[in-house]
């Protein structure tokens, strides 16, 4: 207990003063051992049922409005917000900022402010307040579990007193302008402007406040404005998936092994070995129907000694678009990419040469079918703008203005690789009649990337519990004055689908042409779980 300038009181014990004490210069006197005020409150309270010995006029029962459990100097009521107790505006509750006349190597106090409010919230320690005087700001308020002052704007520089025209307006370069993540105090953040900067297709969304894990957070006065999302590049060509040329089968000569094909994505296709002697021929890889081995003791010509010509693989599966448009976590908001084209698959390898009508040959090995082209990368989902974002708190919001941007365009989708070719022929069969093996099929085309997803804008995005806007309750789909939504984002379109190539049985088969991206989605208030 804070005890002012000593005055004498006596003490009644039994009826009778028994000893004197010091206390304030506004006691009166004694009752029950304890000091009275001149206005009845005890322990040198003015008056209001205050309890508390240091001069502050807080009511008994009311909480500080920024969770303080600081001894307030005298006149200071740290239930009300500082633009209506003046006396709060003092060394001994909070640092002070001032962009134009401030320095980070000053101590923070009225006198010697500091510069950046980021530098303010890391020295503010045990004092509740960052008090922020009119100017332009560039660094990110971040607020958490280790800093969390409250933080005041509004201010006159130099004098530190209130007004509305006191704009202060914080303009990141890059990140969110406030952030605030895991505060599980009370907490107020008022009379401040965040401006978040314009979404770039390096960093395309733009969001001016995004708040996690904080049960008990005041806005008051804010003004939150998102920019426009960016664009994010639209995707090129993918890695080959065939590194080298498909083989040829060996000549029986060289034992008649047929050729084999490993792609980049590890599916294989190989021609079918050449039969000799008492061995029969065998088919190509990979079981696509075809590149049946010729037969042994048979005719080359005709008589179905020679190894079958492999077939084209088939076209690759289609994909389809993302079904939502971005995804919402503690780390941030995530546009959806379109989905990646699906590989063409290897062609059919050639079958084997059996060992000729004498059977006492070898036959050529079948030739490796193609592979298949690479699928291309989905395009990236467009920048998203939202003014502000809360996932996992409870947030009260008193005549705040959110406003978002328009929502990017998503990127394109990669286009799809043209399929390889055959491994040429067959082996030739062996000089002493053995029949030559199947040429290989082609690799099917692929298909393009999806799309990305269109770029959403949302004045205020949720998850979780609703925040409380002037009293009501935000729901999906209400409007609210104040709250202002940009407009929607278009989607990316499907990349090309790869081509074909000339395969054992003709011109082999294209892949497909991607998915286009999901539309943006403009709202006021959206409630993530109902996207």
């Amino acid at each position: 207990m804070k005890l002012r300038t000593a005055a004498s009181v006596v003490l009644m014990i039994g009826g009778a003063c028994a000893m004197t004490v010091a206390c304030g210069t506004d006691a009166g006197l004694c009752d029950n051992n304890r000091c009275v005020g001149q206005d009845g409150g005890d322990d040198g309270a003015l008056g209001d049922g205050s309890n508390v010995g240091d001069g502050s006029n807080q009511a008994d029962g009311q909480a500080p409005v920024d969770g303080s459990t600081i001894d307030a100097p005298p006149g200071c009521d740290l239930a009300r917000e500082p633009k209506d107790s003046a006396a709060c505006v003092a060394d001994a509750v909070g640092v002070f900022v001032d962009a134009a006349g401030g320095l980070d190597t000053n101590n923070g106090t009225k006198a010697k402010p500091f510069q950046t409010i980021a530098k303010a919230i890391a020295s503010a320690g045990a004092k509740p307040r960052v008090y922020v005087c009119a100017g332009s700001y560039t660094d990110n308020v971040v607020l958490d579990a280790t800093h969390a002052p409250s933080v005041y704007g509004g201010f006159a520089c130099g004098g530190w007193s209130y007004a509305t025209s006191n704009a202060v307006v914080v303009k990141p370069a890059a990140g969110y302008p406030l952030h605030v993540d895991g505060v599980t105090t009370a907490l107020s953040v008022s009379d401040i402007e965040f401006d978040a900067p314009t979404g770039t297709a390096a960093a395309p969304n733009s969001i001016a406040g995004f708040v996690n894990a904080s049960p008990s957070l005041i806005l008051r006065r804010l003004k939150l404005v998102a920019g426009a999302g960016g664009t994010p590049a639209d995707q090129g060509p993918p890695t080959t998936n065939y590194p080298a040329a498909a083989p040829n089968g060996k000549s029986g000569d060289n034992g008649g092994a047929g050729g084999a094909n490993t792609c980049t994505d590890a599916t294989t296709s190989k021609g079918g070995n050449g039969g000799v002697a008492a061995t029969a021929a065998t088919a190509g890889g990979p079981n696509l129907g075809s590149g049946a081995p010729g037969a042994n003791s048979a005719t080359c010509n005709g008589g179905g000694g020679a190894g079958k010509e492999g077939a084209n693989a088939a076209a690759p599966a289609a994909n389809v678009a993302p079904a939502h448009v971005g995804a919402l976590t503690a780390a941030g908001w995530a546009p959806s990419t379109g989905t990646k084209g699906n590989n063409g698959g290897p062609g059919q390898g050639g079958g084997g040469g059996g060992d000729g009508i004498a059977n006492n040959g070898t036959g050529g090995g079948g030739g490796a079918g193609g592979c298949g082209g690479a699928g291309a990368t989905g395009g990236a989902g467009g920048g998203t703008s939202i003014a502000l974002v809360t996932v996992g708190s409870a947030v009260t919001l008193q005549a705040c203005t959110l406003q978002s941007g328009a929502g990017g365009t998503g990127a394109k989708g990669g286009d799809g690789e043209t399929a390889q070719g055959t491994g040429n022929n067959g082996g030739a069969g062996a000089m002493l009649a053995g029949c030559a093996g199947g040429q290989g099929g082609a690799g099917a085309g692929a298909k393009g990337g999806g799309g990305g997803a269109g770029g959403a804008s949302f004045g205020l995005l949720f998850s979780g519990a609703a925040p409380t806007l002037d009293g009501a309750a935000a729901a999906t789909a209400a409007t609210h004055a104040g709250v202002i939504a940009g407009t929607k984002g278009g989607p990316g379109g499907g990349g090309a689908a790869g081509g074909s190539a000339m395969g054992g049985l003709g011109q082999g088969n294209g892949g497909n042409t991607g998915a286009a991206g999901p539309d943006g989605i403009a709202a006021a208030v959206q409630q993530f779980e109902g996207l």
